[in-house]
């Protein structure tokens, strides 16, 4: 249990400088593959938080929203990398 809350604030913590990083990145150049990877990061936040908040709580969460997020996810860094 403690691994699995160290991890969940693990990524909690990298997703949300990543998060920030590209957010920056799109305000200064513009180009809507910063939107989609920020986006793609907003959602590993979300998903940190909710795995975090459910580790916390001694509950996990549903197989099929963690699925939902990572297709979601690779969606978006999919758009990044091919949209011209």
């Amino acid at each position: 249990m403690i691994l699995e809350i160290f991890l969940a604030g693990c990524i909690v913590g990298f997703s949300l400088l990543l998060f920030a990083t590209s957010l920056a990145s799109y305000f200064r150049l513009r180009h809507t593959r910063f939107a989609y990877v920020a986006i793609a990061f907003l959602m590993f936040l979300v998903m940190g938080i909710v795995a975090l908040i459910g580790e916390l709580k001694g509950s996990s969460f549903a197989s099929w929203e963690i699925l939902a997020l990572d297709l979601m996810i690779l969606l978006f860094m999919y758009l990044a990398v091919a949209k011209r």
